[in-house]
């Protein structure tokens, strides 16, 4: 855990916000929480970053997409996907980032149990029949806590 100090010109010295790394069972816990993610990844050269509706499933992260996305279009590479949560009275939050691999769902079977797990349906109107599955390869994730919220 850390703490920063700081103090404005004129005023006593305010301990600011604590952060602290929580563990990978926890950061699992987190993103169970939540309902919407983001997912980044590279393509044409520019990061895209997408909200995206998921499920969780034996430790991997499944979305839903057209087959003619460009997520689903995209090319190989490193894929991470972000959830947190914040307060903005407390100024407490936490996030979490899952780095892997995105690959396509062939098998009918784990498609069907990754959606009858959690019963979420695409943000986007449309056909979203094409299903991804973010294989881990590594798991972080932080909790800030607030130090309230600052005077008006």
């Amino acid at each position: 855990m850390s703490a920063e100090a700081r103090k404005a010109p004129g005023e006593a010295w305010v301990l600011g916000p604590a952060s602290e790394l929580i563990d990978e069972a926890a950061c699992w816990r987190r993103i169970g929480q939540a309902e919407v993610g983001r997912l980044a990844f590279l393509a044409g050269g520019t990061i895209r970053v997408y909200p995206v509706a998921y499920a969780v499933r034996r430790g991997r992260v499944f979305v839903r997409t057209s087959p003619y996305s460009e997520l689903a279009t995209r090319p190989d590479g490193p894929t991470s996907f972000q959830v947190d949560q914040f307060d903005t009275e407390t100024r407490e939050a936490w996030s979490v980032l899952v780095t892997g691999r995105l690959v396509p769902v062939t098998d009918p079977y784990e498609t069907a149990s990754a959606w009858a797990a959690q019963a979420l349906r695409p943000w986007v109107d449309g056909w979203r029949d094409h299903t991804l599955r973010l294989d881990p390869e590594t798991v972080s994730g932080i909790v800030v806590h607030g130090a309230g919220a600052p005077p008006v």
